[in-house]
């Protein structure tokens, strides 16, 4: 399969190369790839795709255009900026969070968040826009981590519901990189967190979450 159609963990087919730098960054819209679609495009991903239409996930603060969804039928760009998670975060610190992905010789590296930054990103979507379940299934594959990245990460992180939720699925899963976390200089906030209405406290990180979830 050549990389103009490059399948990603079995499923994902993209032409997206062409569409990102033709269509963001040659208009100099500056975004970083992250979050689920980072996570796919570094093989966390395993799920099959229920609809025809892509959706990939920019990040940073500068706006995109408003045709930028007209640039193709079967995908979607949403922006999110860096103050959802990392309020007040320069993007030369952000910057220092990302990875890239070759797609072909004529086209430079994609730019992506890094697979802890991207982890975060991820959960932000959780359980609005992506399961519970399928966040499970994402960090099941996260053996790996930075523990230093992954530290740095979350002190720098404002989004409380983030942060414990990430911790949460560390501990359920008792990774060696989460066992190297000092948890004592995260700020995880005070007070319960819903992350799933009618689920039981998880009284470690006070978050709500399915019973069949307890470790």
């Amino acid at each position: 399969m050549t990389n103009e159609t490059r399948k990603i963990s079995g499923y994902i087919l993209l032409s997206v190369p062409t569409i990102i730098y033709g269509g963001y960054f040659l208009l100099s819209v500056l975004s970083v790839v992250g979050g689920l679609t980072a996570l796919e495009l570094k093989g966390f991903s395993h799920y099959i795709p229920v609809s025809n239409k892509e959706t990939i996930h920019l990040y940073g603060n500068d706006k995109l255009p408003l045709w930028a969804n007209e640039l193709s039928e079967t995908i979607t760009f949403v922006r999110h900026t860096r103050n959802e998670l990392f309020s007040g975060m320069e993007k030369g610190i952000s910057d220092k969070y990302t990875s890239t992905v070759f797609w072909k010789e004529d086209l430079d590296e994609l730019k992506i968040s890094c697979p802890e930054k991207a982890c975060l990103e991820m959960l932000n979507e959780v359980p609005d826009k992506i399961s519970l379940e399928h966040a499970d299934q994402l960090i099941q594959g996260m053996t790996a981590l930075s523990p230093r990245t992954v530290q740095q990460l979350l002190e720098a992180c404002t989004n409380v519901k983030v942060k414990r939720l990430f911790l949460w699925f560390g501990s359920r899963h008792n990774y060696t990189w989460f066992s190297k976390l000092n948890t004592d200089n995260i700020d995880l906030g005070s007070g319960n967190r819903v992350i799933v209405k009618g689920g039981e406290l998880d009284k470690t990180y006070k978050i709500t979450v399915p019973k069949n979830f307890q470790p």
